[in-house]
């Protein structure tokens, strides 16, 4: 099927255990990347040079949507292992934002022709539908592009991980209750266990600031919009991470 959806935010969380330290990598929606294609009746078509965001599209299950992004992120990566996988769809971005508490952030953009109690320049702690249109926001919001969007999603990720580990200190039973919250809307390949005890794990480990990919936006021949990684800052930042 080319109707399962886009993966419109996808973070890479990369766990180094024997040094206690966490690196997120925040991939763009767009860069060009090898994208697994699929015929009518599900045979394999071989692949195509696409924004990676469409490697979900190309899934006739949430299950084998989410391979197809892993095998495309990996590819974009050189080829980097990835152990799992975990997908919300948008429909559960509220759900996640209530479960954790509340997640606070600062409006940079102006909302209120949204949600006039999301005034450009405050401090609030979203509840309800204020997560969405806070991550998900695009077109109306701002500048209107990707790249102001990511960080806002980027925003809400920093400040969720916050109120995540607060509620773990707080809770034993924090991160099995969230995970409960989101099931509905949530595909993953890992085991319920083995999250409960990453996420304890994590506690114990320094978080880095979340990595980005160097490169540049342009419009493709077919009017959208593409981004080219830095290929040399890609390979320095693959080095840094997975071989030093």
């Amino acid at each position: 099927s080319r109707y399962a959806g886009q993966a419109d935010f996808l973070l890479l969380l990369c766990m180094d255990r024997p040094n206690k330290m966490i690196t997120p990598i925040l991939i763009d929606r767009d860069p060009l990347a090898d994208v697994r294609n699929y015929g009518p009746f599900g045979d394999e078509a071989g692949t195509r040079c696409t924004q990676i965001c469409l490697s979900y599209a190309f899934g006739d299950t949430p299950q084998h949507a989410c391979e197809n992004t892993v095998w495309s992120v990996s590819e974009l990566l050189g080829g980097i292992p990835i152990d799992g996988y975990m997908a919300l769809s948008m429909d559960g971005i509220t759900a996640l934002n209530d479960a954790l508490g509340g997640v606070s952030v600062t409006l940079e953009d102006v909302f209120t022709h949204i949600d006039p109690e999301m005034k450009q320049g405050a401090t609030i702690t979203l509840h309800g539908n204020q997560a969405e249109t806070f991550v998900r926001g695009r077109m109306n919001v701002g500048e209107g592009t990707n790249q102001s969007r990511m960080r806002r999603q980027s925003a809400f990720i920093e400040a969720a991980s916050e109120r995540m580990a607060q509620g773990m200190s707080e809770d034993m039973n924090y991160i099995s209750n969230v995970l409960d919250a989101v099931s509905p809307w949530m595909t993953t390949d890992l085991n319920r266990g083995w999250l409960i005890n990453r996420a304890y794990e994590s506690q114990n480990c320094q978080r880095t600031d979340i990595r980005r990919i160097a490169g540049s936006h342009s419009v493709g021949e077919d009017g959208f919009i593409e981004f080219k990684a830095d290929e040399d800052a890609l390979s320095d930042l693959l080095t840094s991470i997975f071989f030093e």
